[in-house]
């Protein structure tokens, strides 16, 4: 510092004495870091809060919809093992059939950005497997409901021209059945993808809800 000079002459170099307000600043500043941090944490509590409470609401829908859809195929196999005539169980089924593809459309459209999540979920209790295999019984599903339902609307004129009729004219099938092929085709495509998708099935993995519905 720059020597001062005294009024008797002689030379007094200033100390250098801490400035008195240096101790409430530091006091100041800590607490502001401290009031910062502790906003901080209120945001993320509220983030997170805000996601636990979309993903359980997420997680209703999807599980009621699961639900709904497991309703609908129950129906089919009910309808498909009852004592009518193999004419009445098919028409039966065909309006239970657009309805459970229209729940599992739904299903799938609720799930779609979760199910690369599926095997990295195998650790949860009961329901592991079935997530670690999602992507697998979404295929199976998706390609057994295509193939129903194109066959069903393939064969249908086959069932309005013989419904009823005690005469069995072979020509006629043939024709129906030419006419019907391409619709067959892509029937049996559809089977194809999911035959392979329930040979990558281990069904003893699964929860019992659902390695009984597939079996």
């Amino acid at each position: 510092r720059p020597a001062v000079i005294s009024q008797d002459g002689r030379t007094v170099v200033p100390a250098e004495n801490p400035s008195p307000t240096s101790d409430s600043t530091t006091g100041t500043g800590k607490a502001r870091r401290s009031g910062r941090r502790r906003f901080i944490f209120a945001i993320l509590g509220l983030i997170l809060l805000g996601l636990l409470l979309v993903g359980g609401l997420k997680g209703s829908q999807v599980y009621n919809q699961a639900m709904l859809v497991y309703q609908d195929a129950t129906a089919i196999q009910e309808l498909a093992s009852g004592s009518a005539s193999t004419l009445e169980r098919v028409r039966s089924a065909g309006p239970a059939l657009l309805t459970l593809r229209q729940d599992f459309d739904a299903l799938k459209d609720e799930t779609e950005p979760f199910l690369r999540l599926g095997p990295w979920l195998d650790w949860v209790p009961v329901y592991g497997g079935d997530l670690a295999s999602i992507q697998d019984l979404v295929t199976l599903a998706d390609s057994l409901l295509a193939s129903a339902e194109v066959s069903y609307q393939a064969l249908t004129p086959v069932l309005d021209a013989y419904e009823g009729e005690s005469d069995f004219d072979p020509a006629g099938l043939v024709e129906l059945l030419n006419q019907a092929q391409p619709q067959l085709l892509e029937a049996r495509a559809s089977l194809d993808l999911a035959v392979a998708a329930r040979a990558r099935l281990d069904p003893q993995q699964l929860s019992p809800r659902v390695r009984d519905l597939i079996l």
